[in-house]
């Protein structure tokens, strides 16, 4: 059976083709073989919903994720905020950046221009 490095390189193709549906489908089949996703698991099938533009999907991962005990980073936070300025998701992306704030976790500079741009974007 594959191992978690293995399937972090899996979804981190996956990401990079903007395959999100794919991401998914290998987080799910982590879990069917007992094989428990990390913070790179995450990482990479948040980014790759935000890469093909699912938004969604995204914050459904986040939730996941919280439910697992895994802690979002910097990039989950970033990718998690930029889904949802892709999406024209403002309020969601300024609350998000509060909450990671609160968690005392930096979205960084990704997660910052992403919450302005979809500020801007939906102020409009």
């Amino acid at each position: 059976l594959p191992n978690l490095l293995t399937y972090n390189k899996a979804i981190s193709a996956a990401k990079l083709g903007k395959k999100w549906d794919v991401a998914l489908e290998i987080l799910q089949l982590m879990r069917f073989n007992r094989c428990v996703p990390d913070s790179y698991s995450f990482s990479g099938a948040i980014s790759a919903c935000d890469r093909g533009q699912h938004w969604q999907s995204a914050i459904c991962l986040h939730e996941h994720m919280k439910e697992e005990g895994v802690l979002p980073n910097s990039v989950i936070a970033g990718a998690l905020i930029s889904a949802c300025a892709r999406g024209s998701q403002w309020e969601l992306a300024v609350a998000l950046l509060a909450s990671f704030k609160d968690l005392r976790c930096d979205p960084g500079i990704v997660g910052l221009n992403s919450t302005m741009s979809a500020y801007g974007r939906g102020s409009r």
